[in-house]
């Protein structure tokens, strides 16, 4: 395993923790929908820093 791959499964550790924190976080949220939209403002920052436009990932 060279240093790309390494990091690379590290960051997807990293991120399944995340989906983890947050799954836990809306389970145990007083407001659900408040938590969920938080959750969702955060991630739309996070695409938007990436260049990546969320408008084609809404389901109607």
């Amino acid at each position: 395993m060279n240093n790309n791959d390494e990091m690379t499964d590290k960051q997807l550790v990293v991120n399944l923790i995340e989906n983890y924190m947050n799954l836990m976080r809306i389970k145990n949220a007083d407001d659900k929908d408040k938590e969920i939209n938080f959750q969702l403002c955060e991630l739309k920052a996070k695409l938007k820093i990436l260049g990546i436009s969320n408008e084609n990932l809404i389901i109607k």
